[in-house]
């Protein structure tokens, strides 16, 4: 098996808080890769030394965010080594020792982020809602439905797809930290990744929504109004 590496895509916003997070990463040794729709690779060279990039032709078109990666371009860089699928503005703030304990079980591996409102700040909170990194098995392909990087829906489509395929899930560890920022999508976003939710597995938001969280323990599943059968989550 191939050494694992890190995927992501970078933004041409907020290149301080970037470039803090990727030097948090390049303490593990992993070879980093950003994933970038054609053009958008000579805007970042610059600020990310170190960093492979790699381009595609298929942006969030879905979305009319075509400069935005679709996220099916990401997960299939593991065709030939196992990969470490994060946000570009998560910070690892795992030793060495927790870095390969925390991401070193076969299957998928979901990280959790931890939110603080300044960079001073000791006080944290756990994310209740979404996933931030994945690490994914080599060999995972997977068809693309317009799901895109930095818009909602594709961080339950990964695990969704991958429970289908019987791939055992784990939750990690791992202190992964997310200064708070606003929003950068509006609500009409939200719409469209539910509605490509509805349109890909046939469940609405709820459905997701309590059976990810369900998934990485952040609250118990409320069987009341739904078959159990209907939710196909390893149980860990």
């Amino acid at each position: 098996m191939n050494p694992t590496r890190i995927i992501t895509s970078l933004s041409s916003k907020n290149i301080e808080r970037q470039t803090y997070c990727l030097n948090t990463w390049k303490q593990y040794g992993l070879p980093i890769v950003a994933v970038q729709t054609e053009g958008e690779s000579a805007l970042l060279q610059e600020h990310f030394p170190g960093v492979e990039f790699i381009e595609t032709s298929l942006g969030g078109d879905y979305f009319g965010k075509p400069h935005l990666p679709r996220i099916s371009e990401l997960i299939n860089q593991s065709v030939d080594s196992p990969i470490l699928l994060i946000n570009s503005d998560i910070s690892i703030e795992d030793t060495q020792r927790e870095f390969i304990n925390n991401w070193k079980q076969d299957g998928l591996v979901c990280g959790i982020r931890l939110n603080h409102r300044r960079p001073d700040s000791t006080r944290v909170k756990r994310n209740p809602f979404g996933i931030d990194a994945f690490k994914i098995p080599q060999g995972t392909i997977v068809e693309d439905y317009g799901f895109c990087i930095g818009m909602p829906g594709w961080d339950y489509f990964l695990p969704y797809e991958l429970a289908h395929r019987k791939v055992p899930i784990y939750v990690s560890q791992s202190n992964l930290l997310h200064l708070i920022h606003e929003v950068n999508y509006e609500d009409q976003y939200i719409k469209l990744g539910q509605q490509l939710l509805i349109d890909t597995y046939g469940h609405d938001q709820r459905y997701f929504t309590v059976a990810v969280q369900k998934l990485t323990h952040r609250q118990r599943m409320n069987y009341r109004n739904t078959s159990p059968q209907d939710f196909v989550w390893r149980e860990l």
